[in-house]
């Protein structure tokens, strides 16, 4: 062998070693850090929220547009959260599922960016969606002089939190901030403990700021509704103004609120720990915890509207042409306070100025009691 042959022999070595080290470098960056069978239940969990979140938002968004000329200002909003929730689970679940049922992720740095830009992007929409929502209902109980009803202030407000996530979430595309893997291996995020800057500024507009709007908001409408209480005559006055329509929207808008934060809540800590503290005293297994309950956010919405709203069920049902029991012990009730409230017919002829009087009085008993009843049953048939 010459010397020719020798250096080529010696190159084609070190081709082949560095190649082998870069395989070995990927399978240790990609590499999940869980036990195979974590790996797995991280991976079947997130396959069911996928398919509930699916499934729950699917119907939220089918029932909306099928009663269209029914929907309110309110009812857009829900209609806004709705797409968002069944958006991430199409478009990014699969990613983090594959990668968990693999032990491994499996999409690279490319798929690692767009799965992060994914879950930033959504979870911007849907907490700035439940700020806008917060911030309606205390303009509307607090402020009732203020006019929202608009059509450009309603188009604005659904708009603005797309635009809003997706200046944010491009920030770290343009080389402020970046997205990598998880702790945990399977799953990719935000770099927390990179660029202090955009971190900083990052938690300060998309979850603390949110976050206090929404807090001061549901305090002062339920400071406003207890001074009320207090006061029988402003109590009466503004419960003219508030309809059983109102409470229920301030009660299902406050629940979702807290229902989304109390999701992410977990995975917020976890994130500030590891931009500001020391990452090497967080749990691996703490922080995949945290992100699977910031993910069945997705599926919180439409169950505590299924369970909270006795005015959507009538319409779901109604939509999927599907018996509404509901609404058929509603008109048995109405029909029983009819049936109870119809004046009695006499055959005798004696009494007859009294008889007539008192049928009048009850009519007119009958009436309003009927009026009641339309109100009761049909408030409970609106979204």
């Amino acid at each position: 062998m010459d010397f020719k042959d020798a250096l080529l022999s010696i190159e084609i070595n070190n081709t082949a070693y560095d190649v082998n080290t870069t395989t070995q470098n990927l399978q240790t960056k990609y590499a999940s850090q869980l036990v195979a069978w974590e790996d797995t239940a991280v991976g079947a969990y997130l396959l069911l929220v996928c398919i509930l979140a699916f499934i729950l938002n699917a119907l939220v968004i089918y029932t909306c547009l099928r009663n269209w000329s029914a929907l309110i200002m309110s009812d857009f909003y829900i209609l806004n959260l709705a797409c968002s929730d069944v958006l991430l689970p199409i478009s990014a679940f699969p990613l983090p599922i594959f990668s968990s049922f693999f032990h491994r992720w499996m999409f690279g740095d490319i798929g690692c960016v767009i799965y992060g830009f994914l879950g930033f992007f959504f979870g911007v929409v849907s907490i700035t969606t439940l700020t806008i929502m917060g911030f309606t209902r205390y303009i509307s109980i607090c402020h009732p002089s203020i006019d929202l009803s608009g059509q450009k202030f309603r188009r604005c407000t659904l708009i603005l939190p797309y635009v809003y996530a997706l200046v944010w979430s491009s920030l770290p595309l343009s080389g402020w901030g970046s997205y990598s893997l998880e702790s945990y291996g399977t799953s990719c995020t935000i770099q927390w403990n990179e660029n202090r800057a955009f971190i900083t500024m990052m938690s300060l507009f998309c979850i603390f700021t949110p976050s206090v709007i929404i807090f001061f908001a549901y305090s002062l409408i339920l400071l406003k509704c207890r001074t009320s209480h207090r006061n029988v005559r402003e109590w009466q006055r503004r419960s003219r103004k508030m309809s059983r329509k109102e409470f229920f929207l301030i009660k299902i808008t406050f629940a979702m609120c807290w229902g989304f934060l109390l999701s992410w809540m977990p995975y917020a800590v976890v994130s500030m720990w590891t931009a500001y503290g020391d990452v090497t005293m967080l749990p691996i297994r703490f922080t995949a915890t945290a992100v699977l309950l910031a993910k069945s956010s997705t599926v919180v919405n439409p169950v505590i509207y299924f369970l909270m709203s006795k005015k959507f069920r009538p319409l779901l049902l109604r939509s999927l042409k599907l018996p509404d029991l509901g609404i058929q012990a509603s008109s048995l009730k109405s029909w029983k306070v009819i049936s109870e409230l119809l004046p009695v017919r006499t055959s005798s002829g004696t009494g007859s100025t009294n008889t007539a009087s008192e049928s009048s009085f009850t009519g007119h008993k009958f009436l309003v009691k009927v009026k009641q009843v339309h109100m009761d049953v049909g408030s409970d048939v609106q979204l």
